[in-house]
């Protein structure tokens, strides 16, 4: 694609890493394998952040998108942890944070 119109903004979805993993391995290879495709954003499982990784990340110029984001709390967390964007498959979930949000909970960044 990027060949096509190398304009276009990529990325890539990363499942959790196998009970087996250490978290830092999987964040490693995720680094790596970002920079090796090319990609301009990572969509992270909610088990994949955590603050330092969203700094690495965002030091080596990708956006941290927080992927299946289900529950208030886990969008709130992925904002708190500096997430550009979420994705979830409940769209009256998102509408409560944004609500929320709205009321003075939080505000989004």
């Amino acid at each position: 694609m990027k060949k096509l119109n190398p304009r276009l903004s990529t990325g890539t979805f990363f499942l959790p890493p196998p009970d087996w993993m250490p978290l830092c391995l999987a964040q490693q290879q995720i680094l790596d394998w970002s920079v090796q495709l090319d990609i301009q954003r990572v969509h992270l499982n909610l088990a994949l952040i955590t603050p330092e990784f969203v700094n690495r990340l965002k030091q080596n110029n990708f956006a941290v998108h927080g992927s299946n984001l289900a529950t208030v709390p886990d969008i709130q967390k992925a904002f708190d942890l500096r997430m550009d964007a979420f994705s979830t498959g409940h769209p009256a979930t998102s509408y409560l944070w944004t609500a929320s949000s709205r009321d003075g909970d939080e505000t989004p960044r």
